[in-house]
């Protein structure tokens, strides 16, 4: 039994020491075991990142428009346009208008509008144009009713300033009575056409 026991202690004794030499001589294999070796350069390339999980994606940046402007705040394109000018009336036309004016106020024994047809210098036969409206407002202003009739008058402009009017003129007052053909020449003046001349020739009885 010694002898056994001797056999078996040098066996297991041998046994431990090629267990020693056989891990001292595979250090490398051992470390490959815990520290694996760093794949080369070529081989790292090649490696693709692995697949991204559903839900986990980054959010992406998104671009929203701004709102079109509405119709009311753009600016209105306004028209570039100039209004044309006025047209001046015929003068022939202006000239028959302010005769039946001018027969009205007369008619109607209206002096102020009477006196307003004739030209600021007009004085007639008078000595200046002050004695020959307050001739006028005596005479008309004691006329008492006043019949007037014109017939159609032949109205000619002799230049762009001046227009001519005859035409026959039957008269009748309280105080007077007389036809004939009066001509009365108009001239324009600060836009109106004014009476600067006014003859009358009585008709033969």
């Amino acid at each position: 039994m010694g002898q056994s026991s001797q056999k078996n202690r040098s066996a297991l004794l041998a046994a431990l020491l090629l267990v020693v030499a056989g891990m001292s001589g595979c250090s490398s294999t051992r470390s490959y075991l815990f520290d694996a070796p760093e794949a080369p350069a070529s081989t790292r390339t090649q490696i693709k990142p692995p697949p991204e999980m559903p839900g986990e994606a980054p959010p992406k940046a998104t671009f929203t428009a701004p709102p079109p402007a509405r119709a009311s705040e753009a600016p209105a394109a306004m028209p570039q346009t100039r209004a044309a000018p006025a047209a001046m009336p015929d003068p022939q036309e202006a000239v028959r208008s302010q005769l039946a004016a001018w027969r009205q106020a007369w008619a109607s024994r209206d002096v102020p509008a009477y006196l307003a047809f004739y030209a600021p210098g007009f004085k007639a036969g008078e000595s200046s144009p002050a004695r020959w409206q307050a001739t006028r407002q005596r005479v008309i202003g004691k006329a008492g009713e006043i019949e007037l009739t014109l017939g159609r008058a032949d109205i000619r402009q002799l230049d762009a300033q001046r227009v001519s009017a005859s035409f026959t003129q039957q008269y009748r007052s309280n105080s007077k009575t007389d036809s004939g053909v009066k001509t009365l020449q108009f001239r324009l003046i600060d836009g109106q056409w004014l009476i600067e001349q006014e003859s009358f020739s009585a008709a033969q009885r």
